[in-house]
């Protein structure tokens, strides 16, 4: 690890402040909150930290969880899809520790790449049914394994805030 910064973005963290009080409320005042790692590939992580969106869902590819934005429980896993400072060399990397509001989790460990946000709560299900009365409600992320590491899915750009700049080599 060469540095690790904090990040300070205010109107994203008002943004994350506000999901995670909305997803702690619909999960019987558990938000559930993780802090986890995200490869950013080809984008410079200050595009993600620094702009108006934060993590943006239309840059998302389809993944093993279909298209949403994901994130390592490990950061070994992570490295894998670090963004390179200087494009095509093995040298230094950054990647970003992040706050997510998991809330209540699909365990999903097959992967279904069809998944465009997470499946729906059934009452007969162990997850608990949201204290907030919707037509239907549905879970908050989805997570599975990769190897030994856990992987979170969340299909809404508001339910992370990136915390920490990462950078290594």
């Amino acid at each position: 690890v060469i540095s690790v910064h904090r990040i300070q973005n205010q109107h994203l963290w008002r943004r994350y402040f506000l999901e995670r009080q909305f997803v702690a409320q619909k999960n019987a005042g558990r938000a559930n909150e993780m802090e986890l790692f995200h490869g950013t590939r080809q984008t410079d992580p200050i595009e993600i930290f620094n702009g108006e969106e934060g993590f943006d869902m239309r840059y998302s590819n389809q993944g093993r969880w279909g298209i949403g934005i994901y994130f390592a429980s490990k950061a070994h896993y992570s490295v894998h899809y670090a963004y390179s400072i200087v494009a095509g060399q093995n040298g230094v990397k950054q990647l970003l520790l992040s706050r997510v509001a998991t809330g209540s989790a699909y365990s999903c460990l097959q992967g279904d790449a069809t998944l465009r946000r997470p499946p729906q709560k059934f009452p007969q299900s162990n997850s608990p049914v949201s204290r907030i009365s919707f037509s239907a409600d549905f879970h908050d992320s989805v997570v599975g394994v990769s190897g030994s590491t856990q992987i979170y899915t969340v299909y809404s750009n508001s339910k992370a805030y990136p915390s920490y700049l990462i950078t290594l080599q």
